[in-house]
């Protein structure tokens, strides 16, 4: 399994936005982060014609919102999009936004918090391409690793050993290995990287710690 560190966009502006980017240099993929105070309290800015009119890396959106397919539908056209995550806590059908997120073309995940019970994701653990799992309570970056996120990863690593697991929030240089190690193939990662001088070379080191665990 490789293993690839993504970086998490939450920002409250385009010029944050802007700067963000080009301190990471040229990453392949880059997740963004869209909030609007419906599922969680705090709120994101995310302009769909910004994305759509630059040159971007590949991205995946994770919406931690109430009604992701309202949003789904405002980034249809941004070619840049790959992948999409909603929250299985969402009080949704979630039968009709997987099937038209497939319709897009785009690869379909669910995320979890940490402590909401796997048997919520078993519905959809078959119609779906990945699960990202939160490490923190959903909606601020800099929390520290909530001690039930691993063990909810390992488990649901078990349930599903051959699904494509995702893992958010609390990931450090120092703790990326072991999580990696709990089945998680994609790792995402905002403080870590922005707090840091150089958040290009911070995730170029972490990427060369992934490498190594094949």
């Amino acid at each position: 399994m490789k293993h690839q560190a993504i970086p998490a966009l939450l920002v409250a502006s385009a010029e944050e936005a802007e700067q963000k980017l080009r301190s990471l240099g040229s990453p392949r993929f880059v997740q963004l982060d869209i909030l609007d105070q419906t599922l969680v309290k705090n709120r994101s800015w995310a302009d769909p014609a910004f994305f759509a009119t630059r040159r971007m890396p590949l991205l995946e959106l994770h919406l931690m919102v109430a009604d992701p397919l309202s949003h789904l539908k405002r980034w249809q056209r941004v070619p840049s999009v790959k992948r999409v995550y909603w929250h299985v806590e969402a009080p949704i059908d979630h039968a009709t936004v997987i099937a038209y997120a497939k319709r897009k073309g785009w690869d379909v995940g669910l995320a979890i918090n940490p402590d909401t019970p796997l048997t919520s994701l078993v519905p959809w653990l078959r119609s779906i391409d990945s699960v990202l799992v939160m490490g923190v309570t959903p909606g601020w970056s800099g929390q520290s690793l909530a001690p039930r996120a691993k063990k909810t990863l390992e488990d649901l690593h078990t349930l599903a050993p051959r699904l494509s697991l995702a893992f958010d929030g609390g990931v450090t240089l120092r703790n990326a290995a072991g999580i990696a190690k709990r089945g998680a193939a994609r790792l995402c990662l905002a403080s870590a990287l922005f707090q840091t001088s150089d958040p290009k070379k911070t995730l170029t080191r972490l990427q060369t710690t992934l490498n190594a665990l094949h």
